[in-house]
């Protein structure tokens, strides 16, 4: 089965959240390369994102669609939440910069909670495939 496929076998809820996270977490972020002050921070948000991406296909080429997918989101993004809060306090930004950041924030901060009890529950044997 296709990581595709697998995705497209979870709960609705679970679909319209990983839809959420494809346009809040990864396409409207590319919208920080439009502002000169904020390329670099894009360029790292897009490089966290692809580590993130290659550790999860590999974890499912490897296990199969599994709680332990999310781990990687807690390595790569665990340092990119604090790294954007930190972004935020800094200095003031135009406002769509604001708004794109703190969207960014709370999808990261929610995917964050859902992969912290997914990894927990592996760990604690639930390693059954999701689909």
């Amino acid at each position: 089965m296709s990581f595709f496929n697998a995705m497209t076998a979870q709960p609705l809820w679970v679909q319209i959240w990983l839809g959420w996270m494809a346009l809040g977490a990864f396409i409207l972020p590319l919208l920080l390369f439009i502002w000169r002050e904020t390329r670099l921070p894009a360029t790292i948000i897009f490089l966290t994102h692809t580590l993130n991406g290659i550790a999860v296909t590999y974890l499912f080429n490897w296990l199969g669609y599994v709680k332990l997918l999310g781990f990687p989101h807690l390595i790569f993004w665990g340092p990119l939440l604090w790294y954007l809060v930190r972004l935020t306090l800094r200095k003031p930004v135009p406002v769509w910069v604001s708004y794109i950041y703190w969207i960014l924030i709370s999808t990261i901060t929610i995917s964050l909670a859902f992969d912290l009890m997914d990894t927990i529950r592996y760990i604690l044997g639930e390693r059954a495939q999701t689909t």
